[in-house]
């Protein structure tokens, strides 16, 4: 099932309007049940920089807001559903696993766990960012494993770039130092830093850096990068 993400973040052009986040109240209709309501939605945002989390720094929603209908918690992640995917997505929201979950979580760790139990969690790349956003949106450990439990899928695929595994890399280490599981990523950190295409890229090397040092002092939260003094 393809699915519209919502960027990790969002780079405007830097006119005197757009750097300011803005954000509309919209009207929905549930596609599962027929319910009416309206939602507050962000529409605009500007990144002026990025935590080790991934997450834009500025004036910008991260992430940002998604449907999600009032009584069945349903969440609408794209515009339009299938009348199969409709008939999935009934069956999991009329769940009681479900009903529980969603009670208990903010809106894109609910999506996550909602394609799961659909079965529609086959695309690891997709899905890690799913449980990224639901990180940013609350933390907590179980959004930070949920992350690592799709980058480790991401980066078993062989045919992953070199970029986009250290990317990737990078993400697994700050999931695992944000669990505490502080061995673990300085390994991953170190060899990181010992990656020659990490050692080219200054941006890679310094963020490797950063990275041991929080390992260092024991730091389970994430960090603005600072790119104007790096």
């Amino acid at each position: 099932m393809k699915t519209k993400l919502f960027p990790l973040f969002l780079l405007l052009a830097a006119s005197a309007s757009a750097w300011a986040h803005t954000a509309q109240e919209m009207a929905f209709t549930c596609p599962i049940g027929g319910e009416k309501f309206s939602q507050v939605m962000d529409t605009s945002g500007t990144s002026i920089g990025m935590m080790t989390d991934m997450r834009p720094v500025g004036p910008i929603a991260a992430p940002f807001s998604l449907a999600q209908c009032p009584s069945n918690k349903f969440v609408m992640f794209k515009d339009k559903f299938s009348p199969a995917e409709l008939a999935k997505f009934t069956r999991v929201v009329n769940s009681a696993e479900y009903q529980q979950i969603a009670a208990q979580s903010p809106s894109y760790f609910a999506w996550g766990r909602m394609m799961e139990l659909a079965g529609e969690n086959a695309d690891a790349q997709q899905m890690m960012n799913i449980f990224l956003q639901a990180s940013w949106q609350s933390e907590s450990q179980e959004s930070f494993s949920k992350t690592l439990e799709y980058a480790d899928k991401v980066l078993a695929n062989k045919a992953i770039s070199s970029k986009d595994a250290i990317n990737t890399q990078f993400l697994r280490g700050e999931m695992l130092r944000k669990l505490g599981r502080f061995d673990e990523a300085k390994r991953v950190f170190t060899a990181l830093q010992k990656n020659p295409a990490v050692k080219q890229d200054k941006l890679f090397s310094q963020l490797a850096t950063l990275q041991l040092g929080l390992v260092a002092k024991k730091s389970t939260v994430s960090e603005i990068i600072d790119f104007d003094k790096k």
